[in-house]
Formats: structure tokens, sequence, C-alpha cells
């Protein structure tokens, strides 16, 4: 078992006495700048997503259900249901997509991204208890420090205030069943939550009929998810909140023989108050917690004809914790006015424990890879009208960082003989980052609002990134202890108008990455590959490695209208030109020109809510996804696509709706990665369920 290693336990668990939930009120954002601020005084842009744009979404998972935001996007395009763990990181504007991600995601203010990988355990997060989400696209959410380079995604839980129970129920096409349910009641000076989730599906194939073998069977997945939370009524004078939970996933990967499974449990404890009661008064707040989670994989190699396929590497066990506190200070004297100072602290171990090298039917080789790192930040965040031009909002952050790697292990032994084959242990490694940024806002007219940010951040390479190498068929990736830190330097040009039943919105970015992680086409086989090994007949050798740089610049417009009492329409879009401005060395070709994979030109959206009666609601939601590459070189071509989603729900009594949701309801083919043979995998076809959802 891996121990959780922390700057300081003791003082992490006696921080969560100064700990504070955040909540979101309808006026107000926390994410961008870390304090709550008006949404007229933001410099970036800013995507918001309401309890009930949640609950009206077709998708049945958080990350479909945000998809309507053009810049949202796993690092494939299939979502949670049938994506493998791994690549389940989440991606804004393009910046690079990777199976880490380079985007935070925070709930109530606590990271969520595997301590190990970075990915999204997506499944575990259920709208039903949020009482909403905010998306900052790009790097000027920088005040959260490490993982934030990207972009952030800020999910808020609704505050206990009164005895309520919310439930969903559904079933579907291949078997699926889902159900989940929150319950509040009063407990002493608070409120008791019990949040519990399950998901059931035989789930879909991976591949297209005629590219099926015996081998291949549809990647099901069953996942479990249970929380207990107590929070002090609304009205206290300082705000308890202390959370606790456990959730397990199984998930077969599309073949016979191919599943992973991760197991996580949690502990969370929030605070939050005022120096003095009166109202102005200086608000503290803090956090603390603990996570730990395992995840184990098989991968294997199938035969041309998919009609065998033979296990190549075992990963038995990844196991992982982190630990983590905050606390901060607020003043603000009036509206337009606030300072927040505060510092944070994180620690991460793990390390991959796998079998590999089969001979016959036995893996005759064992690895143990891993490490740990510590992260420890100070902020300052000052938002204020210009002196004399109150329309005139500027905002300022600076951030700084100190990071470690540290405990850094690679040991390879021979399962017969049990002589090493290689026992490395990598030197400590720290930095120091400087993150800073700077926004202005003007409210040039009272619908029209103008906005400029420039920014920069950083994001260290994740354990796994480090440590843990991988295969995908022949496709064999190298982890590279070496690695350097990525930095980003952002600059964004936006104008948002807002009418009385309409809107628009359009944002100008330009992102300069710097050493950013890919993995790199090192040579083929047959044959021995420099820092990769032996790489079988048609398979690929890659190694993570730095590219040199990396560019991304793009366009954003999304508008909406309310056509009527009845009628709402909405669209967003995204063009982003990306590509590597300096590769990276040993790469089996120049990579510069080339665009990053995984990163289409244009996506682009679009939604339609028509509510006919007041008792029939429908959503109708589509989303074009551009052509891409699958690989570095460019080789390997995923074509674009458009899929369209529809629910259709009756609301039969207040707080009660039967709803029939249809995802790719026009059963559209959608490439999801490409292998150098021709063949590929895709997301879901088409997908209906019919569901209950109701209050009381």
């Amino acid at each position: 078992m891996v121990k959780p290693t922390l700057f300081n336990v003791a003082g992490l668990l006696a921080s969560a006495l100064l700990a504070s939930a955040q909540t979101t009120l309808p006026s107000l954002t926390t994410t961008a700048t870390r304090l709550p601020q008006p949404i007229a005084s933001i410099p970036v842009h800013l995507d918001r997503f309401s309890a009930a744009d949640l609950a009206a979404s077709p998708a049945p998972t958080l990350d479909g259900q945000l998809g309507t935001s053009a810049a949202f996007s796993l690092f494939r395009r299939s979502g949670s249901l049938t994506a493998n763990p791994t690549a389940q990181g989440l991606s804004l504007r393009g910046l690079g997509p990777s199976g880490a991600g380079r985007a935070l995601v925070l709930l109530d203010g606590v990271p969520v991204n595997d301590p190990f990988g970075g990915w999204i355990p997506w499944t575990r997060l259920s709208a039903l208890p949020l009482a909403g989400a905010e998306i900052v696209r790009g790097g000027g959410s920088g005040v959260w420090g490490n993982a934030a380079l990207g972009g952030t995604l800020q999910l808020f839980t609704a505050p206990a205030e009164t005895n309520r129970r919310l439930a969903r129920v559904e079933a579907g096409d291949f078997s699926t069943t889902r159900a989940e349910f929150t319950a509040d009641q009063a407990a002493g000076p608070g409120f008791l939550r019990l949040t519990a989730a399950r998901l059931d599906t035989a789930g879909v194939h991976l591949r297209p009929a005629e590219q099926r073998g015996a081998v291949d069977r549809p990647a099901a997945l069953t996942s479990d998810t249970v929380s207990l939370g107590w929070s002090t009524a609304p009205a206290a004078p300082v705000a308890v909140s202390l959370n606790a939970g456990y959730s397990h996933e199984d998930r077969g990967n599309g073949t016979a023989l191919q599943a992973n499974a991760t197991t996580a449990a949690w502990f969370t404890a929030r605070l939050d108050g005022r120096l003095d009661p009166l109202p102005g008064a200086p608000v503290w707040s803090a956090t603390a917690y603990l996570q730990q989670q395992s995840y184990d994989s098989l991968f294997t190699a199938v035969a041309d004809d998919r009609a065998t396929e033979s296990p190549v590497l075992d990963q038995y066990d990844v196991p992982a914790t982190a630990g983590g506190a905050s606390a901060s200070l607020t003043w603000q004297p009036d509206p337009a006015t606030a300072t927040t100072v505060g510092l944070d602290a994180r620690s991460v171990r793990g390390e991959t424990r796998e079998a590999y090298f089969r001979v016959a039917e036995t893996f005759t080789r064992n690895r143990v890879a891993g490490g740990a790192q510590d992260f420890l930040g100070l902020f300052l965040s000052h938002t204020r009208a210009l002196p004399d031009r109150p329309a005139w909002q500027a905002t300022g952050v600076l951030r700084l960082d100190a990071w470690r790697n540290r405990d850094g292990h690679r040991r390879e032994q021979d399962n017969a003989s049990g002589a090493l084959l290689r026992d490395e242990t990598f030197l400590t490694d720290s930095g120091v980052e400087f993150s800073p940024s700077v926004g202005l806002a003007w409210q040039a007219a009272p619908a029209l609002k103008l906005r400029a940010a420039a920014y920069r951040a950083f994001r260290l390479p994740t354990l796994n990134e480090y440590y843990r190498p991988f295969r995908v068929g022949n496709v064999i990736t190298e982890a590279n202890p070496n690695l350097a830190v990525e930095h980003v330097t952002g600059l964004e040009l936006g104008a948002e108008w807002t009418g009385e039943r309409a809107g628009a919105s359009f944002t100008a970015f330009l992102n300069e990455l710097s050493d950013p992680v890919a993995n790199v086409t090192l040579g083929f086989g047959p044959g021995q590959v420099p820092d990769v090994g032996f790489v079988p007949a048609g398979g690929t050798g890659r190694q993570r490695r730095n590219l040199a740089s990396l560019r991304t610049r793009g366009a954003e417009f999304s508008a909406y209208s309310q056509i009527n009492d009845t009628l709402r329409l909405r669209v967003d879009t995204l063009f982003t030109d990306a590509e590597v401005t300096g590769s990276a060395p040993g790469a089996a070709e120049n990579l510069v020109g080339r665009r990053p994979p995984q990163t289409p030109e244009f996506t682009a959206t679009a939604g339609l809510t028509w509510e006919p009666t007041a008792v029939w609601r429908i959503d109708v939601q589509a989303r074009h996804v551009g052509a891409a590459y699958e690989d570095d070189l460019n080789q390997l071509r995923l074509a674009p696509a458009t899929t369209l989603d529809l629910r259709v729900a009756y609301r039969f009594a207040p707080d009660r709706e039967l709803y029939l949701a249809i995802e790719n309801l026009t059963d559209t083919t959608v490439e999801t990665s490409r292998d150098a043979d021709g063949s590929f995998t895709v997301a879901p076809p088409r997908w209906t369920r019919a569901g209950l959802r109701w209050a009381w």
C-alpha cells in the first residue's frame, strides 16, 4: 500500500478547521480569479451551466452534458462511457490534447484530477447534486496553479437548506441502467447529505462491424459511487462541511481479455466565515482533503485477423494518494473592489506495478516505477475599478509555486531468477514557477463589454508521464523521467453583447506552449527502437518527450436568442490553428508544421430548446468535429463527424418528469482512433434511454 506523503499531515488536517465550501450565485463567479466577482468584471471567456442546463442535456454523463461548449473535449472523441480512463483528460480550446489533459477540474475547490495520471473520473461526478458549473477557457485561471495551464472547470455542489430528496432512474439500449439519488436531512445544527449512483451497461463495440473478429466484445461498464456529508445550516456564523466518499468502476476495453478497474476513496473538510460579523468584514476560507486510488489494466496484442489475442502488459496495481490544503483571506470594501491572498499545498505519491515480457503463457518480468510530487503555492488576486472610470474593471493575479519531484524509481526484475534487470533511482528535482496574469474589462455600453487578458501558467508532468510505459496493440510508448515543465504564455481579446432576449460573444486568442509533453514517434518495427526497446513488425515505438514549442491561435463565437417565450436557440463555434513550432530530439521525422494529435481545426455546437406547453420540453443538440490526426506524424487521419442528440421531457407533476433521450440520433460513425493498418475505433452509435426524474 502506498502511504500519503504530505508536507505536514498534521498541519493539513489542522487547516481543515479553516476550510470553506465554495458556492455559486447567479450574478457571481468564483473560478476565474478565486474570489466571488461580478460577471461584468471577468476579463476572460467564461461558460456557465446551471443545474437546469445539465439536467436537460440528452447526455447521461457529466462530460457529455458539458459538451455543449465547443471548447470542451476529452483526449479522443469518445465520451466517458467507452473511453479508457487514461484517455479521459480534459482539453480546452484544443491546447495539445493528451490523456493527462491540460485543464484542472475542481469540485467545490478541491482538485478531482487523477493523482497519478491527471485524467478525470467522469462517471464518478454526478450532476444531480450540482448547483452548476463554470469553464474558464485558457490559462487565465492560472491562479489555481499547476494543471490549470489550459483552463479550469469548476463544479459547485448545491447547498443543503431543507429536507429534500432528488432521484433519477433510467434504462436504455445495450442493457443500460442508471440510478442516482441524493437526500438532505436535518441533523443537529445542520444537514446530512447522502448521494449514491450506479451505472451499468453491457456497452457498445469499439470497432465497426466489418472490422470485428472473434476477440471483439462490447466495452461494458459498471460504476458505483456513494458519498456522505454533513454541513451546517446556511445561517450558521461559521459554515462547516465534511464529506467522505467511495467509488469503484469496472470496464471492458473492447476485447475478451482487455479490462481495467478503478477504486477511489476521499475525505474533504471545509469551513468559511468572517473575521467580524459586520457586513463587509474580511472573509476567510480554506480546505483540506485526502484522496486514495488504485487502478489496474490488462493490455493485449490482437492478431491481424482479430481471431486471437495475447496479453503483453498487466498493470496489476497502480496505487496513488494525494493530500492537500488551502487557506485564503478576502477583503471586499465595495462590490467593485476585492483582494484575496492565500496559499495552498498538494502532495502526490504513486507508482505502477506491472508484469511484462510474456514467454509462452507466463509473464517473466516485473516492473515497479513511480515517485512523489509536492507543491506549495502563494497567490494574490486583486480587482478594482480604474480611478474615475467605474466602467473599467482591472484584475491582476500574482502566483508563486514551488514544486518538487522526489523518490523517483524504476526497478525491473526477472521473476524466475530474482535478478534485477534495471534498478534506477532518480535525483530529486525542484523548481519555482511565477504565474502572473492581468485582465481588463470595459463596460462600453449597458449591453456591451470588451475584455482583454494576458497570462502565463505552468504544468508539471504527471507521475504517469514520468514513469508509466504503456502499450496499445503494437504501439509501444515509453515513459520519460527527464521531462521538463510545460509553460504557456497567452493573450485573448473579446467582446460580449447582451440584449434583452439575445446575446453574442467573440474571442480571439493566442497561446505559445513551450516544452509540451507529447507521445513522439521514434521508430518502427520490427527491431530495436532507441529508448523504447524491441518493437514488433507493423508496430510503432514512441516515448513521451518535450516538443520545443507549440502554438495555438484561434477564434470563438457564440450566440443565443430567445425567439419567443417557448423557443430558444444557441450556437458555439471554435476555430483553432494549432501547429508544432519546435520539434523534439530524436523524432522519426521533423514535426515542425504538424498539427497536434486529436486537434480539429473547427468545432461547433448548436442547440434548440422548445417548450410548446407548460408540461412539454424538447431539447435538440448538435455537435460537429472537424478532421484531425491520430498521430504526431499526421499520417493517420480521422474523418470529420456531426452528431445529433434529442431529449423529450413530459412534466406530469411539479418536480417530476418522464423523458426520452437519444444520443447520436442519426447513427453517425465517429472515428476516435486509427491504426497504421487502416482499422479504426468508433464512438457509440445511436443510444436510446428512457428515464424518470423526481424531487420530493
